[in-house]
């Protein structure tokens, strides 16, 4: 990274330098060189601002993308001062090269304790699993008492008093685990830090839930339920504890979100599709590939299965329904939308009704709030038909390996069979023609 350059787009240098005038205006150096800034809402907007346009490898996790940023303008603000637009910009790229070199110097090992409502019994098969070059283990409980634990229990209480993870016993004067309802994980990263490691660590687990769970989601109907709650079976793990590479534990990260937590066990009749769904979506992939975009849309469909508000669920369905048929695009139009999903589903037209509905719903919802009393049966109504379209995508994956051919496939799908015909003897006469160059 030392080396890499560091540019940014020309449309967003304006708001970049809009950015760094504010905070060198709302900014002093005291007496022994070092700087301060007087905080308000703009430096705030300031800070997310240059973080979010900060073009820098994927690689970095949020967290460590901010803290990038700030010591980068924190070391800025030591520079000698000037009016030059270019000027100050280059300088702020040259702290961010420094923040960056420095950062890479401290890039570690870290392991993350996580723990899943799931049977170890049932889930055997994948007791290691390796997740886009990093490994996910299943461990014993014996190999957590080995681990730096020894007043864990007592700080997760002491945090979370009813942390599900925990259960009392009365003859005993301390909290325990609940071994018998959660299975631990034991998750290796090398990053920057026990922020950036928790960060990678759940999106990680939540790929590897994602793959356990939509096996048994697809399809899945509830036609009545008392109260809306997370789908998912295998939920989140209840808490994340970071381990440095020496085993000396560093922090504990909570779910906030409360769930109801029973272990559940992984159905023989599952096996074979979890596999299939880990050798596909497991490995690095071609950045525009459709496996790689794919795996970004089932860990969607999975926070999606971990919602507990209708409302929330809704509006997150429909992003994986968009994600699916967009293929990194912004359909705006209704029409678009429907030829999309026509090419998908191949659906009738009471189906494409019924998504016009959907559709007009949605837009109630993010415009105005309003969402019907029976929002949880178009929930489910819109839930079975993003289901059918994720089947859809990953048969096609396989057939059309990157994004630009799948794209190539809905748009030649949507053509009668004379325009196909038509393009298609124009490409051969084209091939045909370079040919004989």
């Amino acid at each position: 990274m030392r080396n890499k350059k560091i540019i940014f787009p020309e449309s967003r240098k304006r708001a970049i330098l809009n950015c760094l005038n504010h905070i060198e205006e709302n900014a002093t150096i005291s007496a022994d060189g070092k700087p301060s800034i007087t905080m308000d809402i703009l430096i705030d907007f300031a800070e997310e601002i240059l973080s979010e346009y900060l073009p820098v490898s994927e690689n970095f996790p949020e967290r460590t993308k901010k803290g990038i940023v700030f010591s980068a303008q924190m070391r800025w603000l030591k520079y000698k001062k000037t009016t030059n637009p270019e000027q100050k910009l280059n300088l702020f790229v040259r702290a961010l090269k420094f923040e960056i070199a420095n950062l890479e110097k401290r890039k570690s090992e870290y392991r993350v304790l996580m723990f899943l409502n799931v049977d170890p019994s049932t889930i055997s098969e994948f007791a290691q699993v390796n997740l886009l070059g990093e490994t996910l283990s299943l461990i014993s409980w014996n190999d957590v008492n080995g681990m730096d634990t020894s007043d864990l229990w007592q700080e997760v209480k002491f945090q979370d008093r009813n942390n599900p993870l925990l259960w009392d016993i009365p003859d005993l004067n301390k909290p325990a685990p609940d071994a018998v309802s959660f299975t631990p994980f034991l998750f290796v990263t090398k990053t920057y830090g026990p922020e950036a490691a928790v960060e990678i660590a759940s999106n990680r687990m939540d790929h590897f839930r994602a793959i356990l769970n939509i096996p048994s989601s697809l399809g899945k109907y509830t036609h009545f339920r008392s109260q809306p709650k997370a789908l998912s079976e295998i939920l989140p793990s209840p808490i994340y504890v970071i381990f440095d590479e020496h085993g000396k534990r560093k922090s504990i990260y909570f779910t906030i979100e409360k769930y109801e937590y029973k272990q559940k066990k992984i159905p023989n009749d599952r096996i074979s599709s979890i596999q299939f769904l880990l050798s596909k979506t497991t490995v690095d992939h071609a950045v525009n590939s459709t496996w790689n975009y794919l795996i970004n849309i089932l860990r969607l469909y999975q926070k999606a299965l971990d919602t507990t508000t209708t409302e929330a669920a809704f509006l997150t369905m429909w992003q994986v329904l968009e994600n699916c048929i967009g293929l990194g695009e912004e359909l705006t139009r209704n029409r678009d939308i429907q030829s999309r999903l026509s090419v998908f589903l191949q659906a009738d037209p009471i189906t494409l009704e019924m998504i016009e509905i959907i559709i007009d719903k949605r837009n109630r919802l993010v415009h105005s709030g309003k969402f019907l009393e029976d929002g949880d049966r178009i929930f489910f109504i819109l839930k079975l038909i993003t289901d059918s379209i994720i089947r859809r995508f990953i048969y096609l994956a396989d057939r059309y390996p990157t994004l630009p051919e799948l794209k190539d496939y809905v748009s030649f799908s949507s053509l009668g069979d004379s325009d196909l015909a038509r393009k298609q003897a124009v490409i051969e006469k084209i091939t045909e023609e370079r040919k004989s160059r």
